[in-house]
């Protein structure tokens, strides 16, 4: 069961994911759940949750049309969505993400499986710590939306510069489902029992498609940007070229996401 919290007024001002003007208690209450990620990576290291992608087979054709050998996992997690099946199918993966957790867990499971990892802690709206056109292609999946247009932006800046031309770039990104219900926004999704739940959130005061998650155990003010079709491919042009992007659908029947496809 989904814990929905209401107590958040505008006293609270979120903005690009910083938290202005807090008390002390709902201080503590949000940096513990800003850190969900990290948690679940550190206690569930080997859990293929719903934080791991399910696209990755998708650019396989693409990668193998091509001369793609060594390819970077931005935002890697625990490695099980990219990282992973790339080594298994014979790349030569380098991978980064802003929590150690993650770093430790992608280390864990390419143990398991005896692969050696080139894993980093680094943050992906920062200037990757790679030289320019290093990479054959590049990944991030299920992470780039977790900031402002502005972050999202440098990231796709730095996916280039790293980014061999002609290289392939591939993410996921989520739709614009946000709706309204007269004063209050949320996205809806399936309860175990089957049934249609609603998690609602924050829209951004400066820009209505970056929202944050008020469910407790749901990213609990994580930054999340939603695109439309046309607002994802104006953004894109702009770094990239042979874009494609196509709707997949999830297990969750009211949930989808953009898979994109796309060149230096």
């Amino acid at each position: 069961m989904i814990s929905i919290s209401r107590n958040i007024t505008s006293e609270y001002v979120i903005q690009f994911g910083k938290i202005i003007k807090l008390n002390s208690i709902f201080a503590i209450e949000v940096l513990h759940m800003r850190t969900t990620h990290a948690n679940v990576w550190k206690h569930k290291p080997f859990e293929k949750n719903s934080f791991v992608s399910n696209e990755v087979h998708l650019s396989l054709p693409f990668l193998k049309k091509g001369k793609t050998k060594r390819v970077l996992d931005v935002a890697c997690g625990n490695g099980l969505g990219v990282s992973l099946p790339l080594l298994r199918e014979g790349y030569n993966v380098y991978s980064f993400d802003k929590w150690k957790a993650s770093i430790n867990a992608l280390n864990k499971n390419a143990q398991k499986e005896r692969f050696k990892t080139r894993a980093r802690v680094s943050n992906m709206y920062k200037k990757f710590p790679y030289k320019n056109a290093f990479f054959d292609s590049t990944f991030c999946f299920q992470a780039i939306y977790h900031g402002s247009l502005s972050q999202i932006e440098f990231a796709f800046k730095e996916i280039k510069r790293v980014t061999k031309k002609g290289g392939y770039f591939f993410c996921t990104i989520i739709p614009y489902y946000i709706k309204r219900d007269k004063e209050t926004f949320f996205f809806n999704y399936t309860r175990d029992n089957g049934r249609i739940g609603r998690i609602y959130v924050k829209v951004d005061k400066n820009d209505p498609f970056l929202c944050y998650n008020l469910a407790k155990n749901c990213e609990y003010l994580v930054p999340h940007y939603y695109f439309t079709k046309n607002k994802l491919r104006s953004t894109l042009k702009k770094y990239f070229k042979e874009i494609d992007i196509r709707k997949v659908a999830r297990n969750d029947k009211c949930i989808s996401i953009w898979f994109v496809r796309c060149r230096i």
